[in-house]
């Protein structure tokens, strides 16, 4: 009890209910709670509720009776409990969890493949979670670390922080040789069915590495009011796939992860609205870019930090800042005379509330000499679209660029008349017809961010060299780049004949930064969302905004 630990009594693995019959097994419930009744004990009915002996003749005999005589026995123990002492099961991996009013939570499970078992555990925790009516649920079992000489400690972080993200209540951690309790001498042996899994001794894969990393876990959410958590996967842009939809029947999660193109190892969120948000981000080889949180709440100013799953440290981001804007100029091109416009490459006309041309656009605001600016704009392209920013001339400025052709967003620092390297590189998805690109620099840091309305996506952190003052306007060119993450740099290509390339801007709007925080981050809130930094470490990570 100090160590704020409830045992959690096994009444037997759920193949004996068939060996004793239901009478001779609820008298063996009724010596548990009598004799351990009066401690602050959990009952689990039973450990595998559904499995079969593994050489059983009849396996699906006995699965069905053990499915139907543990929650009678379930019921048998509610009754005879003068405490009222929680109770669970500890289920096979069906497809469905214990809907029966008896048991007080669901302690699902999921596999021990490795990699192979993470869109599972992802997709059974959220399946869980979401069922009606709802129940507290934990993962029972999942993913032991070195079972079978596998599942190491990234495995094992992995299924903590998504089951915990995704409405857990709590975790179980397993490993490989504590389960079947190996001994030095006397190791457990093979299972009926045949196989040996391990024989790491029990003290041992009790200091597996993955085991203190999970209580570090721990320790980071109790920082914060956890259990008040609730999943936000819409924090996050791209955000791993889970099943948070409320459902009153179970489903095939195979079948609908195939159906929405799942993907696991993308930024799972949670929390409470307007006063934290936890975002888990997970581990992909040679990918340090920082999440992009979305739908920031107006009026809601956070402190942000990484903390590394690993040791537990903290790394200070400062606040999240909405910069302080001045309007320079606005456009809604209802008007046609082009006063405030001038061309520095093919000529463009005002027709339609849009801002029209065909071939290379370079076409800037007049009388305009800032180096800190956001400017946003509505662009219609099938072609290379952009914003111009700290314009000198047509060789010299920052180009924000969004290309539906390559489905990408990046920015170039243009200098001497080149285009130069993609800085700040991100892949786009299909985007509707017409988009909204806001582009902003100061300092030394710029960003592009384009949205559809539905779908929000923004470069990774851009450090540039083009420092000095100059106007904004809208870009648009055919571009010819190589490279294969966006590395390779962009020059000047001809347009083929056949492609008609037309642009339209429309609804222009431009701002002067004249005020950030000091302690704020450099990434800034724009459209409401916020780029985390680069990760410190290429590893999976926890990011965390407190208000």
């Amino acid at each position: 009890m100090k160590s704020e630990l409830a045992p959690a009594i096994v009444g037997c693995w759920g193949y004996y209910l068939p060996w004793m019959g239901t009478d001779k097994m609820k008298k063996h419930w009724r010596n548990l709670v009598a004799r351990y009744g009066a401690y602050p004990v959990v009952w689990i009915i039973a450990g595998e509720r559904d499995m079969p002996y593994y050489l059983s003749a009849r396996p699906q005999e006995d699965s069905d009776l053990q499915k139907r005589g543990w929650t009678e026995l379930a019921k048998y123990v509610r009754s005879i409990d003068p405490y009222g002492h929680l109770i669970t099961i500890h289920p096979t991996r069906q497809p469905e969890g214990p809907d029966e009013p008896v048991f007080d939570f669901d302690m699902m499970g999921s596999g021990h493949g490795n990699w192979g078992s993470a869109m599972e555990t992802v997709a059974r925790v959220s399946a869980h979670y979401s069922k009606i009516p709802p129940m507290p649920l934990l993962n029972g079992e999942t993913m032991y670390e070195g079972h079978q000489q596998t599942n190491w400690q990234d495995v094992v972080r992995f299924a903590f922080w998504v089951c915990m993200i995704n409405g857990a209540a709590g975790h179980t951690y397993g490993a490989g040789g504590i389960w079947q309790m190996n001994g030095r001498t006397v190791p457990h042996g093979p299972s009926p069915w045949g196989i040996t899994y391990e024989n790491t001794p029990w003290d041992e894969a009790m200091v597996l590495p993955g085991s203190r990393q999970v209580g570090i876990g721990k320790t980071i959410l109790m920082k914060f009011p956890w259990w008040r958590f609730e999943p936000h996967p819409e924090w996050a842009e791209p955000h791993g796939t889970a099943f948070l939809k409320p459902h009153t029947e179970w489903f095939d999660i195979n079948k609908r992860w195939d159906e929405e193109k799942g993907e696991y190892l993308l930024p799972y969120a949670s929390g409470i609205p307007g006063e934290i948000r936890v975002v888990y981000i997970p581990p992909k080889i040679y990918a340090p870019l920082g999440p992009l949180v979305v739908n920031l709440e107006e009026g809601v100013t956070y402190r942000a930090s990484y903390y590394d799953p690993v040791t537990g440290e903290r790394y200070n981001l400062g606040i999240l800042s909405r910069p302080k804007l001045s309007g320079v100029f606005e456009d809604s091109f209802e008007v046609s005379a082009k006063t405030h416009w001038v061309d520095h490459g093919n000529h463009t006309s005002v027709e339609g509330g849009q801002l029209s041309t065909t071939g290379s656009t370079w076409t800037v605001l007049k009388d305009v000499e800032a180096s800190d600016m956001v400017v946003n704009v509505e662009a219609r392209s099938e072609v290379e679209v952009g914003i111009l920013l700290r314009f000198k001339d047509t060789d010299n400025c920052l180009v924000a660029v969004y290309s539906r052709l390559l489905k990408s967003i990046w920015i170039h620092d243009r200098q001497k008349g080149e285009y130069g390297s993609r800085l700040g590189f991100m892949e786009v998805p299909e985007m509707g017809p017409s988009v909204r690109l806001v582009a902003e620099a100061h300092g030394s840091s710029a960003s592009l961010t384009i949205t559809d309305g539905e779908h929000t996506y923004r470069t990774s952190p851009v450090v540039v060299t083009n420092m000095h003052g100059g106007s904004v306007g809208v870009w648009s060119a055919r571009l010819s780049c190589q490279g294969d993450l966006g590395g390779g740099g962009c020059r000047a290509a001809p347009r083929p004949p056949s492609e008609p390339g037309r642009q339209g801007f429309g609804s222009f709007a431009a701002h002067q930064i004249v005020g950030v925080a000091p302690d704020a981050n450099q990434n800034l809130v724009i459209l409401n969302a916020w780029r985390a930094p680069n990760l410190p470490l290429s590893q999976d990570w926890v990011l965390v905004l407190e208000r």
